[in-house]
């Protein structure tokens, strides 16, 4: 009986502030290992519409990626200045007088290797003109299904 009670008396808290016992300790790290690890990877997206804006944001971070995102050309220069990301992925018209164009101008300068990904509802052959002089990665015509996008980002972030 006096072992029953040593082995269930309350010692100091375990990970996480829990208490010791093999199943919860197991239970938590069980819970710590399905959750996805946030990967090192710099990934900014910048869209005006808002519903879209979210739905990326919301996609690569299931994919397991934390992403800084901006809703318009000043805020999205901004993050630019402040840190170049790896991976730009931007629309080209963001309803000002400067557009995604121009970001990804910025993000070159500041970083050679920026992988730019551009989503776009317009002419792509348009945008493809415009951006000739730009080391673009991809070019995804909107709309699209968060499968396919999914698939596409994958396989741009994959060699990340």
């Amino acid at each position: 009986m006096s072992v029953y009670r040593i082995a269930h008396v309350p010692q100091s808290p375990g990970p996480q502030g829990l208490r010791p016992g093999a199943r919860t300790w197991a239970r938590a790290a069980s819970r710590a290992a399905s959750r996805p690890v946030p990967m090192l990877v710099d990934i900014l997206i910048v869209e005006d519409d808002k519903g879209t804006h979210a739905a990326m944001m919301k996609l690569v971070s299931r994919m397991g990626y934390v992403p800084r995102g901006a809703c318009n050309v000043v805020d999205a220069l901004e993050e630019v200045n402040r840190k170049a990301p790896q991976v730009l992925i931007t629309d080209w018209d963001l309803g000002e007088c400067k557009s995604g164009v121009d970001v990804a101008a910025l993000a070159l300068a500041h970083r050679a290797n920026c992988k730019v990904v551009f989503c776009s509802g317009n002419n792509l052959s348009a945008l493809r003109r415009c951006t000739q002089h730009l080391n673009v990665c991809k070019y995804i015509r909107k709309p699209i299904s968060m499968t396919l996008l999914r698939r596409e980002f994958e396989l741009i972030l994959e060699d990340c």
